[in-house]
């Protein structure tokens, strides 16, 4: 079970790289619902067992809900999650575009904790609930200094910490999304540096974050192979990407006659498994290798279902 997995890691920081379509985005996602801490209007907690967080675990008879009940009920809705989201930064052309991108995450990131401005407790003073809304509000037309820049998201996790009394869990998607942009050639290695200084300053540097989960899709220092799928840590693989044994299960939902399950499974995997594990650069070398195994990206094999479903209907 991928939660279970990750968390039992024990890792403060947790890089996970794949390439495009392979459900990252869907299972950090997955991750937030499960570790977040639901709120109120006024910022209190509300039970875990109501929430529509733990009904969409329940209801879908989820593995994590059914067959690990200990793990569950000890961390779901026990965590204040800040969560990221870097698409924004696709297509940045230069450093000031960028900045301006970086007002539209900030905004949106921020929005997700609007509670916290009725928690009286957490404002020393009126510049810091000043400072939260400044944030908060998105206008195209106002862009973040640097500095601003730089500082929101620690100054986001330490009032989520004071208010929870708990260290913040990170999730970022497309962390690296702004490495294959078409920056110009003038601002391209500022713009890398200064969206790495931001994140190492949450995430490495911030007494309020206890660990964090990223998410992209190039491995640090190094570019992933087009036809490469790289996932850390080894026990995380198996998350990401259609194994060909996979396939059939899911292919049974949409067909009925073996024969065309076993042909389908053929053709997909055959079509869409230019994917291969890459571990030589794994830190644990202890844990099972699925290196070289063919996976296919989620993406495509579900619309290769959705297809032929609308094709049968038709």
């Amino acid at each position: 079970m991928l939660i279970r997995d990750l968390f039992e890691e024990n890792q403060a920081f947790q890089e996970i790289t794949a390439g495009p379509h392979f459900a990252k985005s869907t299972n950090l996602d997955m991750i937030k619902r499960f570790f977040s801490i639901t709120v109120n209007r006024e910022g209190v907690p509300v039970r875990a067992n109501i929430t529509s967080n733990y009904k969409l675990f329940q209801d879908n008879k989820l593995l994590i809900y059914e067959n690990d009940k200990t793990f569950f009920n000890s961390h779901f809705g026990n965590y204040p999650v800040l969560y990221i989201d870097y698409k924004p930064l696709d297509g940045v052309s230069s450093f000031d575009h960028m900045l301006r991108k970086y007002r539209h995450i900030l905004s949106n990131t921020f929005s997700q904790h609007k509670y916290l401005l009725e928690v009286a407790t957490i404002w020393d003073n009126e510049f810091n609930r000043t400072m939260f809304e400044s944030y908060l509000e998105y206008s195209p037309l106002y862009d973040l200094h640097k500095e601003d820049v730089r500082n929101g998201f620690i100054f986001l996790s330490s009032l989520l910490f004071r208010h929870f009394n708990k260290s913040v869990f990170v999730l970022i998607d497309d962390y690296d999304i702004v490495s294959i942009s078409p920056v110009n050639a003038h601002d391209r290695s500022d713009v890398i540096e200064f969206v790495r200084s931001v994140n190492n300053a949450l995430v490495q540097h911030s007494r309020y974050v206890g660990r964090a989960v990223v998410t992209g899709s190039l491995w640090r220092g190094r570019t992933m192979c087009p036809s490469g799928v790289s996932v850390t840590p080894n026990s995380i693989g198996k998350y990401y990407g259609l194994s060909s044994s996979e396939l059939k299960p899911l292919l049974l939902k949409f067909l009925n006659d073996e024969t065309e399950v076993e042909d389908a499974a053929d053709y997909i995997v055959a079509t869409y498994s230019g994917y291969v594990h890459d571990e030589e650069w794994y830190l644990d070398q202890s844990a099972p290798s699925t290196r070289g195994s063919q996976v296919c990206s989620v993406w495509s094999v579900i619309q290769y279902c959705v297809c032929h479903r609308k094709l049968n209907i038709t």
